[in-house]
């Protein structure tokens, strides 16, 4: 056998040795564990009776810990949905709210278009009515201006055609026979002439005609009738004509104020002034005669009727329908 050999059967012989000797403490070393976890004394019992309950406690603790966190985290999920649930809620109800206020400004623009669209009607119609009640008055005018020229000349045909008539007086009458042509308010009694007194010479007086004989002349003196006669009718021949105005004065009316202009405009105006202006009230006569300590001012003893010289609604009412402000 050779060195080499002999060296490693001795290394093997070692290595053997050592490992009967490690086996033989790892035996022994478990012999005294199993010794130790057994014990046979009250104390060394109850001591690890005590372990056991710390250990448990501990053990309970963890699991309870685990359990509180496992809770919180539940919770916090719990929260987060509904904090997600919250915001999807709200979020929905803004955009109700935003589409119930976009409908309701489409309603108030709906409503504002109907609204201008019927006042734009109304307008149509209010100009249609304007035009066709302006077209009206002045067809009704035109009709007035035309009867009222037709009367006129209807009345200056009558007027021509009478015998004596004056063509400016609005109404023809006929002559009485111991009335004058013209009131001259009563007759004036003649003065004796101074050369009629001197001479003792009579004045004839006037012939006395018989009823039934010729008939009596339109003057009760005839002495005086043709010059009287020849003055009236001058002076309604002036009258009748326009005044000319005086050398010293300038007159150029507008020709709406010219006779023959305002003359058919105030015959073709339909308007009552008591609807465009207040209707004029007539005299307090109470207090113009009240009671006062002057004389002149104490009441009246008289029995007059004051109310009789106003105008009574009838004749009010006849008069507007005469000038054709009323049907």
């Amino acid at each position: 056998m050779t060195a080499t050999a002999l060296q490693e059967a001795v290394e093997a012989i070692q290595s053997f040795s050592a490992f009967q000797k490690a086996i033989l403490e790892k035996s022994a070393g478990l012999s005294n564990l199993k010794s130790r976890k057994t014990p046979t004394t009250p104390y060394a019992m109850s001591k690890k009776i005590s372990e056991k309950a710390v250990h448990e406690n501990l053990e309970r603790e963890k699991r309870e810990k685990l359990e509180r966190e496992k809770q919180k985290e539940r919770e916090r999920k719990e929260r987060d949905r509904h904090d997600r649930e919250e915001q999807e809620r709200a979020r929905q109800e803004k955009e109700k709210e935003l589409r119930r206020a976009e409908l309701e400004r489409k309603h108030q623009e709906e409503q504002e278009r109907l609204r201008a669209e019927r006042a734009r009607k109304e307008r149509e119609a209010e100009e249609r009515q304007r035009s066709k009640e302006q077209e009206d008055k002045e067809n009704r005018l035109k009709r007035q201006q035309d009867e009222s020229q037709e009367r006129r000349n209807s009345k200056k045909q009558k007027m021509s055609k009478m015998p004596g008539s004056v063509p400016t007086s609005p109404k023809a009458q006929p002559l009485d026979k111991n009335k004058p042509l013209v009131d001259m308010g009563p007759a004036k009694v003649a003065k004796p002439s101074p050369l009629i007194n001197m001479t003792n010479v009579a004045v004839p007086s006037p012939k006395q005609h018989k009823p039934g004989g010729q008939s009596t002349p339109a003057f009760p003196y005839s002495g005086s009738q043709p010059k009287q006669h020849q003055h009236q009718q001058q002076h309604q021949q002036q009258a009748a004509q326009p005044s000319q105005p005086q050398s010293g004065q300038k007159s150029n009316p507008p020709s709406w104020a010219r006779s023959a202009a305002i003359s058919e405009a105030l015959a073709a105006q339909t308007i009552d002034p008591d609807e465009v202006f207040a209707p004029l009230s007539g005299v307090d006569l109470e207090v113009i005669f009240g009671p006062a300590f002057l004389k002149h001012k104490r009441p009246r003893t008289s029995s007059a009727n004051w109310a009789a010289d106003r105008y009574t609604p009838e004749e009010e009412h006849r008069y507007k329908r005469e000038l054709g402000y009323i049907k």
